[in-house]
């Protein structure tokens, strides 16, 4: 019983050092602006986006690999840089997508359905007038959204990004595409893997007991 009492505290001090999280930093896999003034044309190509409103809605589609990462979501961040920031009041929404869609043939006009509600937004913040890079933290829904795309890959149609209000000439920005030299939308996810390879410290507690 007294050797038994030594060794307890002993697993315990050591345990903490098993827990081990992770951050994937994410460039996307395709991305294209949509402008509703010309509503059939495909922009997959261009190498910054749209984000707001002139003359009409502007948007950004997103999509990103998530199947690299296997665990439990615990946070995520988003990360931009503009080409041009105008000024003005609005907020930035990243909102789920609901369907799939092609880099070089999505336009407004075919772009698919979006969630603009609290549950489908991944990001909900005052307009950032930065050009960046800036990073700003995700939503607690965002925690939620990521974690059925890794586990049910084929809903994972990606994101848009949209002004909220979508009326008035600014705030509007133009962030960089992955076809630029600059730095694209990044998602930054942090999770817990589920196979975490065993510490050294955890197997020498393991041989106490043999």
């Amino acid at each position: 019983m007294k050797n038994l009492i030594m060794v307890i505290p002993l697993v315990i001090a050591l345990l903490p050092l098993y827990a081990v999280a992770e951050e994937a930093e994410l460039e996307p896999i395709a991305d294209a602006p949509v402008f509703e003034l010309h509503g059939d044309e495909n922009y997959g190509s261009e190498y910054y986006g749209y984000w707001g409103y002139y003359n009409g809605g502007q948007r950004t589609l997103i999509k990103y690999d998530l199947t690299g990462i296997e665990g439990e979501v615990t946070g995520a961040r988003m990360s931009w840089q503009c080409m041009q920031n105008n000024a003005g009041s609005g907020d930035m929404w990243a909102c789920k997508l609901l369907g799939d869609w092609e880099e070089d043939e999505v336009t407004w006009n075919n772009q698919p359905n979006h969630d603009d509600t609290e549950d489908g937004r991944l990001l909900d913040i005052e307009w950032d007038p930065d050009n960046g890079p800036v990073e700003h933290d995700c939503t607690n829904a965002a925690i939620d959204i990521i974690q059925n795309w890794i586990d049910n890959p084929d809903e994972n149609y990606g994101l848009i990004l949209r002004k909220y209000p979508e009326s008035g000439n600014t705030p509007r920005c133009y962030p960089y595409m992955k076809e630029s030299a600059y730095q694209s939308v990044l998602l930054i996810v942090e999770y817990n893997p589920t196979n975490v390879v065993e510490s050294s410290s955890v197997g020498a507690v393991k041989a106490l007991f043999k």
